[in-house]
C-alpha cells in the first residue's frame, strides 16, 4: 500500500476518533487562562440560586369573621379576599347545586340573607352529600366577592 494513502487514512481516522469522542474545553482541564499568574487558584463564577416563591399567605377565620368583614366595609374586604386563598370554618347552614350544578355550600356565620356561600367543584359532590345541617366544616377558598348583600367565595374545596 502507498504511505502517503496509509498516513492520509491514518490521519483521517484519528481526525473522526477525536470528533466522536468529543473535544474538552481547556479551561475544564484546569487550564490558567490568559493573563493570570501560573499557579493562580481559578474560581469560577457561581450562578446565584434562584429567589424562591413567597408562600401565598392563607388567612383562617371563621363564618361569623367573614361576614362580619363583609358587613364592616364591602369594598376593602372585595379587595382583601380576592385571589387570595382563605380557610374558613363554620357551621353548615344550607347545602344546594348552583346554577351549573356545583355544590353550594351556606355556613352560618351572619344575619339571614347574609351568610356566607362557598361554591365548590362539581367533582366535590361525594364528599359534600354527606354533609348535614349543623355540621362543622372547613373549607380552602379562593376569589371572595360580595353582590347585593351575599359574600360568596369560589374554587373552594372542602378541607
Amino acid at each position: 500500500m502507498n504511505t502517503s494513502k496509509l498516513f492520509s487514512n491514518l490521519l483521517l481516522a484519528l481526525v473522526t476518533v477525536i470528533l466522536v469522542s468529543g473535544c474538552r474545553h481547556p479551561a475544564a482541564e484546569g487550564a490558567v487562562p490568559p493573563g493570570a499568574r501560573a499557579g493562580a487558584v481559578v474560581r469560577r463564577a457561581q450562578t446565584p440560586a434562584p429567589t424562591p416563591m413567597p408562600k401565598a399567605k392563607i388567612e383562617v377565620m371563621s363564618a361569623q369573621e367573614l361576614a362580619q368583614a363583609f358587613a364592616d366595609d364591602r369594598t376593602a374586604s372585595t379587595v382583601r379576599f380576592a385571589h387570595r386563598t382563605v380557610e374558613v370554618t363554620g357551621e353548615v347552614g344550607n347545602l344546594e347545586a348552583g346554577g351549573d350544578g356545583t355544590p353550594v355550600v351556606t355556613l352560618k356565620g351572619g344575619k339571614g340573607s347574609t351568610n356566607p356561600r362557598f361554591v365548590l367543584d362539581a367533582d366535590a359532590w361525594p364528599d359534600v352529600s354527606t354533609l348535614k345541617t349543623g355540621a362543622t366544616v372547613r373549607l380552602s377558598c379562593r376569589d371572595g366577592s360580595e353582590s347585593a348583600g351575599q359574600v360568596t367565595l369560589k374554587a373552594c374545596a372542602l378541607l
